[in-house]
């Protein structure tokens, strides 16, 4: 649950809303799940096919965001443990949630049983508008203390200690309606590392370019947003030298979101296509209008609206099924 640490702290400290539905509110609607769930049991299997139809095999290792898992939510929707599983049932990671009386996150535990069962330790602290103000990690050899100096809604300055020495400092230049237009990543107290202006049009996002300054020498990209309503773009075709993403909405919820990198020899776009609940249903690579692959996802649902089984094809092969047993209070 490491990378859902960093999730929140980029939400927190860029607060870019570009998402395919609402900022969350609790970690539930973050996981596109509908109605008050307690528990969520995750198996993982290979999927084959016989002469027409298919079969579920084996139980399989989590692959990618597949996982053998178990997640638990409180009455809030926020998560109180969470185990990953290998496929004879050993638990290889555990992850444990500690909320105070407002249900603001003020601890996560996570063990690692896969090596030597080493434990990490993330602490949350809170300002008197209830806004993050400082995370201290710890693990069994390091330390790393991170501190915000925010606005009521906007983070415009993070500090990273490690011991008393600053390792990182991150600035952020808001305009009016709170939205970052400017951020410098510095290595230490002077030297900038990473520079990224954004340009914004009726509060979205429609470019970003950033500047990377490296011992050989600077890298610069930009990346061009546009966005659709109700309707898709004519053409899959790039013939600028930036990055351009499409993002098309049906009743105002990302259905479709294209990477369509300049024109090369090698360039290669993507498409992700997902259902109104955001779950995603197909993932394409497309090299200069030639399909390379189409992974394809089809969904099982329950009366609540929450999928209970996810089959996975990649061009058409099958893959893998994922069965989930949810509990609802």
């Amino acid at each position: 649950m490491r990378a859902r640490f960093f999730s929140i702290l980029i939400i927190l400290t860029l607060a870019i809303s570009c998402g395919k539905k609402v900022v969350p509110k609790n970690d539930l609607t973050q996981a596109n799940f509908n109605g008050k769930v307690k528990k969520v049991k995750s198996q993982l299997y290979e999927l084959v096919q016989v002469n027409d139809t298919f079969r579920i095999s084996q139980k399989v290792n989590s692959r990618s965001e597949d996982k053998n898992e178990l997640l638990e939510y409180n009455q809030n929707g926020n998560l109180v443990t969470s185990k990953e599983f290998l496929s004879n049932g050993s638990v290889i990671n555990y992850s444990d949630y500690k909320y105070d009386q407002d249900n603001k996150l003020i601890k996560l535990e996570e063990t690692d049983n896969y090596g030597k069962g080493s434990k990490i330790t993330y602490e949350y602290f809170y300002n008197e508008n209830d806004s993050l103000s400082k995370v201290i990690f710890r693990s069994d050899k390091y330390e790393r203390t991170m501190k915000f100096d925010r606005t009521k809604k906007r983070t415009i300055k993070r500090t990273d200690f490690i011991e008393d020495t600053i390792a990182a400092i991150y600035v952020s230049k808001l305009d009016r309606n709170q939205n970052p237009i400017k951020q410098i990543e510095y290595q230490d107290t002077e030297t900038p590392y990473k520079i990224t202006e954004r340009t914004y049009e009726n509060e979205r996002l429609v470019n970003e370019k950033t500047k990377q300054f490296r011992k050989w020498g600077t890298i610069e990209d930009e990346v061009i947003f546009e966005y659709f309503k109700n309707g898709y773009p004519s053409e899959l075709e790039n013939s600028s030298t930036n990055t351009i993403i499409q993002k098309i909405y049906k009743n105002n919820i990302e259905i479709e979101e294209r990477w369509i990198p300049p024109k090369s020899e090698h360039s290669i776009a993507t498409i992700r296509k997902f259902n109104l609940n955001g779950d995603l249903i197909e993932h394409m690579r497309i090299d200069q209008n030639d399909t390379l692959d189409i992974w394809q996802n089809k969904y099982k649902f329950d009366s609540n609206g929450n999928w209970i089984k996810k089959f996975s094809f990649k061009n058409e092969k099958p893959l893998t099924v994922i069965v989930r047993e949810i509990e609802y209070y």
